[in-house]
């Protein structure tokens, strides 16, 4: 004799209830893992931009008009113009 195997969404069929199946994710969610991705891909560029300032000596950096105490400054709007 074969068995048939009983799913969760065979249960919620013939109780009359209907629960959202358990991989849906919420709008509210779905927002914040979009948010998320974005805060993320920003902080990586950041970083990138950062790092590859700093690797830079004094004359290089005058080369291109940034002072060293402002390459953080310029690494957040580098970061905020890439990302639009």
């Amino acid at each position: 004799m074969a068995t048939q195997a009983i799913t969760a969404k065979d249960i919620n069929a013939l109780s009359g209830r209907d629960y959202p199946e358990a991989w849906r994710v919420s709008e509210t969610a779905r927002r914040l893992i979009t948010r998320l991705e974005a805060r993320l891909a920003y902080w990586l560029r950041y970083r990138a931009t950062v790092n590859e300032l700093e690797f830079l000596t004094d004359r290089q950096l005058a080369d291109v008009g940034i002072v060293r105490a402002n390459i953080r400054e310029h690494a957040r709007i580098a970061a905020r113009v890439a990302g639009e």
